[in-house]
This record gives C-alpha cells, sequence and structure tokens, in this order.
C-alpha cells in the first residue's frame, strides 16, 4: 500500500534487508526457527502504527547462491515463502545480491522530492563463508557507504571476527535454537520499531539494548578448532532420495563426531552444487 502526502510525493520509506543464512548447516530445526521468527517479526511491525507506515522489508536467502526471495514490500503485504536450503556459505554472493536489490529497490532523492531513508540491513549467518566474501564486502560498502548493517552469528561456528568486518554493530546467539531466534527477531522488532520514530525525529542511527538471550559483544568460541557439527549429502541407493545428515562433535575439545540425526532433502538442494 502505497502512501502519497498531501503534495502528491510518495511517502520516504525505511528498506529493511534480512540476509538469511540457508546453508545446509541450518537444516532442520535452526531454518524452522528462523521462518517462524520472521513471522513474529511481521505480526509485531503490523502492531506498530509508525513501523506500518515506513517499514518496507525484503528477504534474501543465501547458500552457494543468493535469492532475493521477496522484493521490497510493504510490511502489510510481505509473505515469507519456503526458505531454500543449500550447500555452501556463499556470503559474498549476498552481498552482491543485496547491492544489486539495494540500487533497485531504493528511491534516491531528486531536487524535488527525498528520497527513502538509509536501507537498514540485519544479517543472520551461523558459519564460515565458503567465497570470496572480502571483495564482495568492499564492493558493496564502495557502492552502498551509508547502508546500516546489523550482523549476528548464531550457533559454536559463528565467526565473530568475519561479522566484526562487515560491520562494527555484531551481535552472537547463544545458540542456534528456537527460544534464541525468537529473542533475537523480537529485538529486531524492537529496532525497526525505534527506527521508525528516530529517523523522523531527526535522531542518529541507534538500536535498543539487546535481550538476555543475546550477547551484546561478540564472543568467539573457545576450544577446539573443529567444527561443532558436520553435514554430509547422500541418497538412498533404493529410492534414490537426498538426505542430509547431521553429525555432533561429542565433546568440546575432541574430534569424534557422533550421528545425530538425518533429514529429508529436495532434489532442488542437489541442484545448487
Amino acid at each position: 500500500m502505497e502512501i502519497i502526502d498531501s503534495k502528491g510525493y510518495a511517502a520516504r520509506r525505511l528498506p529493511i534487508y534480512l540476509l538469511l543464512d540457508c546453508s545446509e548447516s541450518m537444516v532442520g530445526e535452526p531454518l524452522e526457527a528462523v521462518s517462524r521468527g520472521i513471522k513474529l517479526l511481521c505480526m509485531e511491525l503490523k502492531t506498530d502504527p509508525m513501523a506500518m507506515e515506513t517499514a518496507y522489508l525484503s528477504a534474501i536467502s543465501f547458500s552457494s547462491r543468493a535469492r532475493q526471495l521477496v522484493p521490497l514490500t510493504d510490511i502489510m503485504l510481505f509473505s515469507l515463502p519456503p526458505l531454500p536450503l543449500g550447500p555452501g556459505t556463499g556470503l559474498g554472493a549476498a552481498f552482491d545480491l543485496l547491492s544489486q536489490c539495494i540500487s533497485r529497490d531504493v528511491r534516491k532523492g531528486t531536487s524535488t522530492q527525498k528520497g527513502d531513508w538509509k536501507p537498514l540491513v540485519f544479517l543472520l549467518t551461523d558459519g564460515q563463508p565458503t567465497d570470496n566474501w572480502q571483495d564482495a564486502l568492499n564492493r558493496f560498502k564502495a557502492a552502498n557507504p551509508s547502508v546500516n548493517i546489523i550482523a549476528a552469528g548464531c550457533g559454536e561456528d559463528a565467526d565473530a571476527d568475519v561479522l566484526k568486518a562487515v560491520t562494527p554493530s555484531v551481535l552472537m546467539l547463544k545458540s542456534a535454537g528456537p527460544d534464541s531466534f525468537k529473542a533475537f527477531f523480537k529485538w529486531v522488532s524492537q529496532s525497526v520499531s525505534v527506527m521508525s520514530v528516530g529517523i523522523k525525529d531527526g535522531e542518529k542511527f541507534k538500536l535498543p539494548a539487546p535481550p538476555a538471550d543475546v550477547l551484546a559483544a561478540p564472543v568467539k568460541p573457545g576450544g577446539s578448532k573443529s567444527p561443532s557439527q558436520i553435514i554430509l549429502a547422500a541418497r538412498c541407493r533404493d529410492q534414490k532420495k537426498g538426505y542430509l545428515m547431521r553429525y555432533r562433535r561429542s565433546s568440546p575439545s575432541g574430534d569424534i563426531y557422533q550421528a545425530e540425526k538425518a533429514y529429508k532433502v529436495s532434489d532442488d538442494y542437489f541442484s545448487a552444487w
């Protein structure tokens, strides 16, 4: 729903982009919890009159490739499709696509009308990037120097040093469990609400304090450098159906992994290789 002011100009929007890690390590409960968290985010924003007036939301997923799942959309009309699981963590691909989307979606100011507010980006990832993310990040920052980015790492394998290279605004979730994701997206909702009011009052970019479920200062996992989990892809010999099998490290400092669970995946996962 487009809002037009008394002079016939389109109202300024607050563009919000969600960059969502949909790599294989997010399979199962983590990805489901992210989807539920985004639905909670939308429900809460729809009860905030100021956010309803200004907030426009887009969702971008990334694994080995990035996709804009939802273009920049009025929060009242936003609907999240199923999050597409894929191999790899293409953070560089995510930033390249994000730059294209901002260039296309965000209105620039003219001599007669102000453009949209500075975009607000929330990045959520649980592991190490698997592509040339540094060059992509440099391209993004050169093209979008005024974009506000908040990065959140979830789970034991999230790398705070990578996130700090992206932005000084870094949070580390205590786990990749549903309670942490729920708390994170509730905080995102509060942040958008604060920004919706603040930008109209001429305030500088600021965020509310994070909840107890999220750590305000980035903390890098200690112990072994081995990943906390290993995901293996396989096909059933007889039925030819695809599966991802999760193996968990048996101890914080060990290199022995035990099978935890198998997840059925569609052929779309394998087409991403």
